[in-house]
């Protein structure tokens, strides 16, 4: 009886597993980053635009942060990310 509600409960789990998501978070994306200086020294206002790889639509509301990476130099940023936030200018993640 154990084994047959085990197996039972691997199977479901399986199965759920195995399900296809239609979730528009599983979609793969790209993003176009555009930057320029600020007055501020090393500071930049970026505008980055998500697109659904597939359909090319752009992806609105997206919560998302970025951060420095440099997997070169270990230890050389020390840069908190920033969680992006929409522009003053309309919808745009900046």
């Amino acid at each position: 009886m154990l084994i047959i509600r085990f197996l039972s409960l691997v199977g479901l789990s399986l199965w759920i597993l195995m399900m296809p998501t239609s979730s528009p978070a599983a979609d793969k994306k790209s993003a176009q980053v555009e930057c320029a200086a600020t007055d501020v020294r090393l500071t930049y206002d970026c505008i980055i635009t998500l697109r659904n790889k597939k359909t090319g639509q752009a992806i609105k509301d997206a919560e998302f942060s970025v951060s420095a990476d440099m997997p070169s130099m270990p230890g050389a940023h020390t840069v908190k990310p920033v969680t992006v936030y929409k522009s003053r200018h309309g919808d745009l993640p900046r």
